[in-house]
């Protein structure tokens, strides 16, 4: 939607423990939406406390937006956790005088001191408290074989909770893309621009470093490497040939996972570290070359 990958993507569950912006402007329309895309909506009745934390991350997320996505694979049956976060979402109502807070913040003219003018009294709230508008998106629509069960899925869906629009997309076609494109475009409500035009994100680059070389490990591991492997940025070179050299330091919590990641004679690592090489070429659009030191993390603390 914004015409670059601007966050770590693979098929282990909650790549993104970060919520993060991508910025889609539309000058023929004289728009300027912003995604923001938070840890999935799952495992809401793990004991997991890092799974817990991303789940609150993703539900608090929804009362600074205009409109929620949901976003299911069309190809999987509704599992327990779906359908707790539907349920979730069909109850889910945003507070008026948090939500007065976040517009005065959006529109800078918020005095951090002076909360008084934003209280309301528990009647009012249950007055003017409303649910986020919500669009259901089915992905992976290239890959249905089959349109009763398809149905069957969006019934099921919809029995658990209502949507004002579904939409059926392949984010790998771009069919019906389009579509949904030029839907959040009319609903768009009217206010000042966040940011530059140019602008596709509010992730640094070192962030956005830091993202593909967990992407190229996720994808190499799946539930093997854990995800208190840190990974930190730890040098940035352009150089005159237009070269872009970039070091990385990755710890893990003991040294069975440093020999899982580096393999034999470091090649599992060189795999990963092509794989990162190429994902920020392809996003630079110029030579980059990774240098990846891997240690052992050598106190108790618990990233």
């Amino acid at each position: 939607m914004v015409g670059k990958n601007v966050s770590a993507v693979s098929n282990k569950v909650n790549t993104t423990d970060e919520k993060v912006e991508g910025i889609m402007t539309d000058f023929d329309n004289k728009t300027q939406i912003i995604f923001t895309d938070t840890p999935g909506a799952v495992r809401p009745f793990s004991r997991s406390p890092r799974s817990n934390l991303l789940i609150s991350k993703a539900w608090d997320a929804l009362s600074e937006t205009d409109m929620a996505i949901f976003v299911l694979d069309s190809v999987k049956r509704l599992n327990e956790e779906i359908k707790g976060s539907l349920i979730r979402l069909k109850n889910t109502k945003v507070d008026p005088s948090d939500q007065k807070i976040i517009q005065s913040i959006k529109q800078q003219d918020f005095d951090g001191d002076d909360f008084s003018k934003f209280e309301m009294s528990q009647e009012e709230k249950n007055l003017y408290s409303y649910q986020i508008p919500s669009i259901l998106v089915l992905n992976k629509i290239d890959l249905v074989s089959s349109k009763k069960r398809l149905k069957e899925l969006q019934n099921e869906v919809e029995d658990l909770c209502q949507f004002d629009k579904i939409f059926h997309v392949s984010c790998q076609t771009g069919f019906g893309l389009p579509a949904l494109r030029n839907f959040l475009i009319e609903r768009a409500p009217l206010r000042p621009w966040r940011t530059n035009p140019s602008v596709v994100t509010f992730q640094s680059e070192v962030m956005r470093a830091e993202d593909f070389l967990k992407q190229a490990i996720m994808e190499k591991f799946f539930d093997e490497i854990p995800y208190q492997v840190g990974i930190k940025v730890t040098g940035w070179v352009p150089k005159l040939t237009g070269e872009l050299r970039i070091d990385f330091q990755v710890d893990c919590k003991h040294e069975v996972q440093m020999a899982m990641l580096l393999g034999k004679r470091g090649r599992i690592m060189g795999d990963m570290r092509s794989r990162c090489e190429q994902l920020l070429t392809d996003y630079y659009q110029r030579p980059v070359k990774c240098m990846v030191s891997v240690t052992v993390r050598r106190n108790s603390l618990q990233s």
